[in-house]
């Protein structure tokens, strides 16, 4: 039975060695796939180890002012610190703080679109803004 198929399967001295080819070059391109894949997981693990959390002053003061609201998120105008604020579209620490100063000069905002009384922020940062930001009803303070 052994002879019939190594009769039906015959190769020549150089088929034998152009399998032998095939076979190596399969063999390498399949371990080079493999390490490349450990390659990248190892890298993404040591992307997750080196992340560091955001700090717990930021993470509370980002809590406290945020609210959720139909599935999204939204800070208070009213109640968030600088920090906060910076975390918004369109927002640095400039015109962050810029909206604190405004708040502590003339009180609170009465409605979202009193933003745009802040230097810096016209009709197009409000309508990027709005989808983020609401007003508290916070008692106005003078």
């Amino acid at each position: 039975m052994k002879q019939r198929l190594l009769s039906l399967v015959s190769f020549t001295h150089r088929e034998r060695i152009a399998l032998w080819l095939l076979v190596g070059a399969l063999g390498i391109g399949g371990a080079l796939s493999a390490w490349q894949r450990v390659g990248s997981e190892s890298r993404l693990q040591e992307f997750e180890v080196g992340y560091a959390p955001m700090d717990a002053r930021i993470a509370a003061s980002a809590a406290a002012a945020l609210t959720a609201t139909d599935d999204s998120l939204r800070v208070d105008i009213n109640t968030a610190d600088a920090e906060t604020l910076d975390l918004l579209p369109r927002i640095g620490p400039v015109l962050a703080g810029r909206i604190i100063e405004y708040r502590e000069t003339h009180g609170v905002f009465r409605r979202v679109e009193e933003i745009m009384d802040v230097k810096g922020i016209g009709e197009k940062t409000l309508e990027r803004l709005r989808p983020y930001i609401f007003v508290s009803d916070a008692k106005v303070q003078h």
